[in-house]
């Protein structure tokens, strides 16, 4: 069971390379701004199908906690870089703004559950 989880970990850390290079490479600079959004959805979409059709893989989304998928979204804060950032001009303000204070009060919004009792009425439903 735990190898699932290690071979899911491993897959998502390869994509983060993979993001990482294709980020510092400029690979998707010139595409048309509708492009990204298309790619995120697309990417979206074939993890829930793989997950629903891969046996491996939906044992290793099943082994993820709800503290640990919260845990996750903290990374979010890097929306603070963003505004960062634009206030240096060095990213544009529709994206630092949009995505900046959307990850900023996503990950906000994770750290408050965190600290929120498991076992309480409203923490499953929040």
């Amino acid at each position: 069971m735990k190898t699932t989880l290690n071979r899911f970990l491993l897959l998502l850390a390869a994509w983060g390379v993979v993001v990482t290079a294709a980020g510092a490479m400029h690979l998707l600079s010139h595409l048309p701004p509708f492009v990204i959004p298309v790619i995120v959805a697309g990417i979206t979409i074939a993890l829930i199908f793989a997950t629903a059709r891969i046996p491996w893989l939906s044992d290793a989304v099943g082994q993820i906690s709800l503290r640990g998928l919260l845990s996750a979204h903290l990374v979010r804060f890097i929306g603070i870089y963003f505004l960062w950032l634009y206030g240096q001009g060095r990213l544009p303000a529709e994206f630092a703004h949009n995505a900046g204070w959307g990850d900023i009060i996503a990950a906000a919004g994770a750290l408050g559950l965190l600290f929120w009792p498991e076992n309480s009425a409203g923490f499953r439903r929040a």
